[in-house]
């Protein structure tokens, strides 16, 4: 018990360097992927938001064109509201002109038929200033006085009557002018009520345009900001990379001065050398001891979740789940001499079991951290308590 006890022990700490450096090395690998993808969020923003502003800048001069065609039309209708209301005054004026030519006209003629009336009656009262003439050249003289008043009377009626019809035409004409001034108005007032509409809908989107860009802008500034301090954890991941690398590597270089003059008390026992079965079938060493400083021997597998068998006979000395890394079996093979095989599925064999080399003891695929086709293989002597890794190909 007090050497299983001692085995888990050293195991330990080998495995938890192992996969804190392999932990820190996948943290910086999401980082990375997740830096790309902050970048390539900030670019597709950074491209829509170039979008937003050829959208606002085109729309913003369709507005200011929209705001200067209004201007112009509230121009031209206050013109024509100014010549309506001259043109209302001057048909006014003449309205006026004609009323007072017809009752002129009424007054006169009023006057020429009050005189015939007179003439009517006293007819003979009519040619009494011609009979008191006092000689021919007077009755000549009143004869044409009075034919003239009554010709006058005649003319000045027909000048009202020309001058009503003319004044008649000049309102007609006016008050065709306004008629049309007042069409052209409306025609206006309807053109100005489609801009303004117009209007409202591009002020209505750019105000909309305007909010998706804050909007966007604001996501940028985040975005921004969260890749300055990815950017400052990538630098810190690193760092604590470089750190673990050098700490492993001084641990290695610790571990190769401690096993000089190990290696010259653990000789491999000549019964084994050369005599240890490949643990697994088609497989070949990805990655041999000592490098990076690890003390496992790395066997990639032809497929995932490979057969692994037994390197030689012995009994199960422990039977260990690690999590991420799988479960792990120790196989005793002599007083001294051990393998461990990790990243197993559920395992075959139990503790305190004889098994046989190469008999199967379970298949890879068992830990989250190491792939499903990758063996971790370890050969360990113990002596006066004391575990060492050796390297498993001295006893191929």
């Amino acid at each position: 018990m007090k050497r299983l006890i001692l085995a888990l022990f050293l195991l330990l700490p080998g495995l938890g360097l192992g996969q804190s450096l392999e932990a820190l090395q996948r943290a910086l690998q999401e980082a990375e992927q997740l830096k790309q993808q902050r970048l390539h969020e900030t670019r597709a923003l950074e491209e829509a938001l170039a979008q937003l502003d050829a959208e606002s800048r085109a729309l913003a001069e369709r507005l200011a064109q929209t705001e200067a065609e209004v201007t112009r039309l509230e121009r031209e209708r206050k013109t024509l509201e100014r010549e309506i209301a001259a043109l209302e005054q001057q048909v006014a004026r003449v309205e006026g002109q004609i009323a007072a030519a017809e009752t002129r006209l009424q007054t006169l003629k009023a006057r020429m038929q009050q005189l015939v009336l007179t003439l009517h009656r006293e007819r003979a009262g009519r040619y009494l200033p011609l009979l008191q003439a006092r000689s021919f050249t007077d009755l000549i003289v009143r004869a044409r006085w009075i034919q003239y008043l009554g010709q006058r009377d005649v003319e000045l009626v027909e000048e009202l009557k020309a001058l009503i019809a003319q004044l008649e035409a000049s309102r007609k004409r006016l008050v065709a002018l306004v008629q049309e001034l007042n069409a052209k108005q409306a025609e206006h007032t309807q053109q100005l009520r489609a801009l303004e509409a117009k209007r409202g809908e591009y002020q209505a989107t750019l105000q909309a345009l305007n909010q998706r860009k804050e909007a966007q802008q604001v996501r940028l500034a985040e975005l921004l900001k969260a890749q300055e301090q990815l950017d400052q954890e990538l630098a810190r991941l690193q760092q604590q990379i470089q750190a673990e690398r050098r700490r492993l590597e001084a641990e290695r270089q610790k571990r190769q001065e401690s096993a000089r003059p190990v290696a010259a008390v653990f000789k491999p026992p000549q019964a084994l050398v050369g005599r240890l079965l490949f643990p697994v079938a088609g497989g070949r060493i990805a990655r041999a001891y000592g490098t990076d400083g690890q003390d496992y021997e790395e066997i990639q597998a032809p497929k995932p979740a490979a057969p692994v068998r037994a390197a030689a006979d012995g009994q199960v000395f422990v039977t260990f789940y690690y999590g991420n890394l799988g479960w792990l079996v120790m196989i005793q093979h002599t007083d001294n001499l051990y393998t461990l095989y990790h990243n197993l599925q559920d395992p075959l064999v139990e503790i305190g079991e004889r098994v046989e080399q190469g008999q199967l003891i379970g298949y890879l695929g068992g830990g989250a951290l190491i792939p499903p086709d990758v063996l971790w293989f370890r050969v360990a002597l113990e002596q006066d308590g004391a575990f060492r890794y050796v390297d498993p190909a001295l006893y191929y």
